[in-house]
């Protein structure tokens, strides 16, 4: 199957990065639910009612609900008889009051947000993809498990082929959706080594499609989608956990990936890259800093903070609107 089959470029990107969201909404492992402003320096960092059951592990998956108005963030871990073990518990956050239970998921999910990916899917709902957890405590890494809230408030399983054929389900994968229609899977790690592989998968087929394979093989990395339409992959693990200090951009139209620019020269793991305005801010693992993408593709440090170590293996983040929660920060 070729590439241009898809016709992406006749259709409309999913721009998240929104004129009046500039705010980040983070759950920590203790619990603790922050507001960062990244348009304004000098707003304090805001402290939200802190997550229900948690004295370890925060939620795996966090969306923000707009038909709702509200956060809804899934799974992790709970301490049960002094124990911890993975939960398909789900909580919501209007702004106001306290967190509120809502509906549980269908299925156990890994509690490793490297190993559990979510993403908005317009016109199904919100999907939670990666490895299953295990009933107790643990990750399956043989097989996928796939859920889906659907647009009317209930939650649907979903019997996807994994796009993994050759090899055994990747883990530190990172996805992008690049449209209404199609989702991309970049690298990972699988079968003990770092891959280079990437997928996309067309939602009204079901069908996955091989594309071209990214320039050198990369895991933990970060990714999202340009104001283009093409795809931003940044830092991340290779072979011999060496630190992938570069970027590289995907283009749809013609299917093929080029250099794009360094990274700092900073703890790699686990990147997060957010769409924020006409760039990309990148939260860095197990510090409060928060890098800016300038014109040039290099990175600056922003003055402002995430307001506590962000752990971006286990803790959720999400994009807010700015008048989310107004009432209490």
């Amino acid at each position: 199957m070729e590439v241009s089959i898809f016709f992406l470029l006749s259709l409309s990107c999913m721009q998240l990065a929104l004129a009046d969201w500039n705010k980040l909404l983070w759950v920590d492992e203790y619990g603790i639910s922050r507001i960062v402003n990244l348009a304004d320096e000098s707003a304090p960092v805001c402290e939200l009612p802190t997550f229900p059951r948690v004295d370890f592990w925060p939620p795996t998956a966090m969306t923000y609900m707009e038909s709702s108005k509200s956060v809804l963030a899934c799974g992790g871990m709970n301490e049960v008889d002094f124990e911890f073990r993975n939960t398909k518990d789900c909580y919501t956050y209007s702004g106001t009051g306290e967190w509120t239970p809502a509906a549980p998921l269908p299925n156990y999910h890994c509690p490793y947000t490297h190993k559990t990916r979510n993403m908005k899917i317009p016109g199904l709902g919100w999907w939670i993809s990666g490895q299953p957890g295990v009933e107790g405590r643990g990750c399956d890494d043989e097989s996928l498990v796939d859920d889906l809230l659907m647009e009317d408030g209930s939650w649907t399983s979903l019997s996807l082929e994994s796009p993994y054929a050759k090899f055994n389900p990747a883990v530190g994968m990172c996805i992008v959706q690049l449209n209404s229609t199609h989702t991309m899977f970049t690298g990972g790690w699988a079968d003990l080594l770092y891959r280079n592989e990437t997928y996309i998968f067309n939602w009204e087929t079901s069908e996955w499609t091989e594309t071209a394979s990214m320039s050198r093989p990369r895991g933990y990395h970060g990714c999202a989608l340009t104001k283009d339409g093409d795809v931003l992959v940044v830092a991340g693990y290779r072979e011999g956990f060496d630190v992938v200090s570069t970027s590289e951009i995907y283009s749809v139209a013609e299917n093929r990936w080029r250099y794009y620019a360094g990274v700092p020269k900073i703890t790699a793991e686990f990147f997060k890259i957010i769409p924020w305005q006409d760039t990309f801010v990148m939260l860095e693992w197990n510090t409060e800093n928060i890098w800016i993408m300038e014109d040039d593709g290099n990175w600056s440090l922003m003055d402002v903070k995430m307001g506590g170590v962000f752990n971006s293996d286990t803790d959720p983040v999400v994009m807010i609107p700015d008048d989310f929660a107004v009432a209490v920060c």
